[in-house]
């Protein structure tokens, strides 16, 4: 949200194949910029970086196809040698300040932010407080709360609505903004793509990747992503540099260091891991990768779990684990019905079938997808 810049909407223009050809790596990242393009990356790139919608709910990464994309992502898929035609496109311009001691090769960071202030007193409020403690999750969560208000109403959600009695779509309110929104998810998938990308280049290896993280088995990975500056092909990690100036201004606080680390790692799995979907990773390490969205694996015995997902995934007729969900009685069952707050239990079904949306390549016969070892695969 900091690197959002105030949308000139006066000079709002289209923009075709030619007018993009011709913007500089400066000029794609740091606008708001929407394009409609036909793309096909080389078959040397493993991780395509252009998601392409199936339907409503999924996205997938094809090696050719056509897509609408922001700037970032167009910049980053064309320095992995993406040939992409721009079929239309609209551009609104930062509000930019012309800033004389800056040269060609730098970037500008010297424009309004509208959000740029309250995100850098956000991280001075969290850095006051220990990591899972009470305030530091609540600065953190006042932060995702001011995202989620750009975002509002753009997905169509409903709520259920007390007066009409019924579930109605959720609106926007003063801080909505599409535009705004997209650049942020467009941002994020530029640089997730980025760094993928360079993952490659230096011979590692990617197990998943979600919205804002992947896991990998590179060590000191923003290091040596950087370490390829030497690189003839020095656009390659951009996206990255710019987070990293970014991170910069918001950690430079008076009697403290800064710190301009754009990759935090969260856990580190050094015993095995078993992984199945997009996000579903279970690590063999206590206390170390544990996300099994949609199945609930707390107060469970972790030598358990990697037991029994095992002889699942091995089993080729029934991939499916039966459990009780526990949760609370909703908000709209609570004002039909009445009553209190209490707990409700329902039977759930949890699939473990394949779906990290791309290709296995070496699938073992023996046991269908199920091999010891990490397999791989292509988009």
């Amino acid at each position: 949200m900091s690197m959002l810049g105030d949308p000139d909407y006066k000079k709002a223009a289209y923009v075709f194949n030619k007018t993009i050809e011709k913007m500089s790596y400066r000029d794609l990242l740091l606008n708001y910029i929407m394009l409609d393009v036909d793309f096909k990356f080389p078959n040397s790139v493993k991780y395509p970086c252009i998601p392409t919608r199936v339907d409503d709910d999924i996205d997938i990464y094809p090696k050719q196809g056509r897509s609408t994309i922001t700037g970032c992502e167009y910049f980053v898929a064309k320095s992995m040698g993406c040939r992409l035609r721009v079929r239309t496109g609209v551009i609104v311009p930062f509000k930019k300040v012309e800033d004389k001691k800056s040269n060609k090769t730098d970037f500008n960071i010297n424009y309004f932010g509208p959000f740029r202030k309250i995100v850098k007193e956000l991280q001075y409020k969290r850095r006051q407080y220990e990591k899972k403690t009470f305030l530091n999750y609540m600065y953190k969560e006042i932060g995702n709360s001011v995202y989620g208000q750009i975002a509002m109403g753009i997905s169509g959600r409903t709520t259920y609505d007390i007066k009409t009695k019924n579930y109605v779509k959720i609106q926007g309110g003063v801080l909505a903004n599409p535009i705004l929104a997209g650049y942020i998810t467009g941002f994020t998938r530029a640089l997730i793509g980025e760094c993928m990308n360079n993952i490659q280049e230096l011979g590692g290896r990617i197990i998943s990747t979600t919205t804002d993280g992947f896991i990998t088995d590179v060590d000191d990975l923003e290091n040596k992503i950087l370490g390829l500056e030497n690189n003839k092909n020095k656009e390659r990690f951009y996206c990255l540099k710019l987070y990293r100036l970014f991170r910069d201004h918001l950690t430079t606080f008076e009697n403290s260091e800064s710190d301009p680390r754009a990759l935090e790692i969260k856990n580190i799995e050094s015993s095995g891991i078993i992984t199945f979907k997009t996000r579903a990773q279970l690590g063999f390490t206590n206390g170390g990768i544990s996300a099994m969205t949609g199945f609930q694996t707390r107060n469970i015995d972790k030598s358990f779990l990697i037991e029994e997902f095992s002889r699942i995934l091995k089993n080729n007729d029934n991939k499916v684990i039966e459990y009780v969900q526990t949760g609370l009685r909703s908000a709209s069952d609570i004002y039909k019905k009445d009553g209190h707050v209490i707990a409700t239990y329902k039977d759930r079904r949890f699939s473990v079938e394949y779906d990290n949306k791309r290709c296995i390549i070496d699938i073992n016969k023996n046991y269908g997808l199920y091999k010891e070892g990490l397999l791989d695969s292509k988009p």
